[in-house]
């Protein structure tokens, strides 16, 4: 089963030439292609009324200081791809944000990503994973993240816990 996120989209990429025991258990090609958009899926979850922090595709700099004078300081640039906080940055400063959103920006651009600016919310952060077929939700499996590095960047330590609220 594979389960990172470069391994998925092979998998995805290859699977015209898999066993159909094997292909028979992969998900969609649109919903690979769903999860693997983070944007795609903020904008999911925002239709289906799911709390979620503001967020900017932004499309100049001028756009990155809208942020900054809408939301204040910190804020998290994310890159559209991406797994574990490695095209995650927190900017403290207009300058840091500029520098963060070009550093993902140019991470993204072999694939055309398109990085975005959240206004930071303080608090636990959880990864939700579940396991699902044919619609039907399985298992849940909810990792709290106890540490990172560098800070509030790359996930390096997770704990699997049992939060309902979930």
């Amino acid at each position: 089963l594979p389960l990172v996120d470069d391994l998925v989209e092979e998998v995805d990429r290859c699977r015209d030439v898999l066993p159909l025991a094997v292909r028979q258990h992969l998900p969609p090609p649109e919903t690979v292609k769903l999860t693997f958009s983070k944007i795609t899926m903020h904008e999911l979850v925002q239709r289906l009324a799911v709390p979620v922090p503001s967020t900017l595709v932004p499309q100049s700099e001028q756009d990155l200081q809208q942020c900054a004078g809408q939301w204040g300081f910190p804020l998290i640039i994310k890159g559209e791809k991406g797994s574990g906080g490695t095209t995650n940055r927190i900017a403290c400063t207009q300058e840091e944000l500029v520098m963060f959103y070009q550093q993902i920006r140019e991470m993204e651009r072999g694939y055309g990503g398109r990085p975005f600016v959240q206004e930071y919310v303080p608090g636990r952060v959880y990864t939700v994973g579940g396991l699902c077929r044919d619609g039907t939700l399985l298992r849940v499996c909810i990792h709290r993240w106890d540490a990172q590095f560098p800070v509030a960047s790359r996930l390096v330590m997770a704990v699997t816990v049992h939060v309902p609220a979930l």
